[in-house]
């Protein structure tokens, strides 16, 4: 049986929720808002059909792109034993990432001197997770053929973090 486990509200927690409460905008459902939404992601979907940029400015250091389509690699060697990131950005699975994902990881993979793999995957609503995954698949049997297994570290933020998971199961 789970144990659910209730924390304690505080003068903090409560004047917290009044002020989201207060502040928060709510935006009634109507066709005007469902169409503003549809033109949004629609616009989305035709922005990321163009070819991603090489981050190689975000990152600091030369950026190569690996025989999987879209994928960013840098500060790989041939040593077996260097950890490897495969990282995948947030974005709720429409969102290109931004310089923020590239820059953070450079910076994680510089302290542990990892190679980074940075998939930027197919989004919705033109692709769908079978396709995601399918490319991640590839990805990932590949740094196999070059990495230990226990080398190989799956990383994400937001709704990348949850395709990390999802992948690994």
């Amino acid at each position: 049986m789970k144990k659910i486990i209730a924390c304690p509200r505080t003068f903090s927690s409560d004047a917290l929720n009044v002020l989201l409460k207060l502040t928060s905008k709510r935006s009634p459902k109507n066709d005007k808002t469902e169409a503003h939404c549809r033109n949004y992601i629609q616009g989305l979907a035709t922005k990321n059909e163009k070819p991603f940029p090489n981050p190689e400015k975000d990152v600091g250091q030369p950026v190569e792109v690996c025989s999987v389509d879209g994928t960013f690699v840098w500060g790989g060697s041939t040593d077996p034993n260097q950890p490897v990131i495969l990282y995948l950005h947030g974005g709720a699975y429409m969102n290109q990432p931004v310089s923020f994902h590239f820059k953070m990881v450079a910076h994680l993979a510089a302290g542990i001197g990892a190679k980074v793999c940075f998939p930027v995957y197919p989004k919705i609503p033109v692709h769908d997770h079978k396709e995601t995954y399918a490319k991640l698949k590839v990805l990932y049997e590949q740094l196999l053929a070059m990495h230990k297994p226990e080398n190989v570290i799956f990383m994400g933020d937001s709704s990348g973090a949850g395709l990390a998971l999802g992948f690994a199961c």
